[in-house]
């Protein structure tokens, strides 16, 4: 996923991931919404999402993700 960096919308919603966020969702340059809702994800969300300069949109509800967002 990390050599579409051209992606602007990544939507892997209403799926059974489990685990932690995957650090290579903030090497997304141009990605503009992320959908990642209804999953099993669990964990910190990652602080490299903060290099995501024209993220508009970003859906983690229904996880168990905890902490801030950076």
């Amino acid at each position: 996923i990390t050599n579409l960096t051209n992606l602007q919308d990544l939507d892997l919603s209403q799926n059974k991931f489990h685990g932690r966020l995957p650090n290579w969702i903030g090497d997304l340059p141009k990605v503009q919404r992320i959908f990642l809702n209804n999953n099993s994800f669990s964990g910190h969300i990652p602080i490299n999402i903060s290099n995501l300069i024209k993220l508009t949109q970003l859906n983690l509800a229904y996880n168990n993700i905890s902490g801030i967002l950076p």
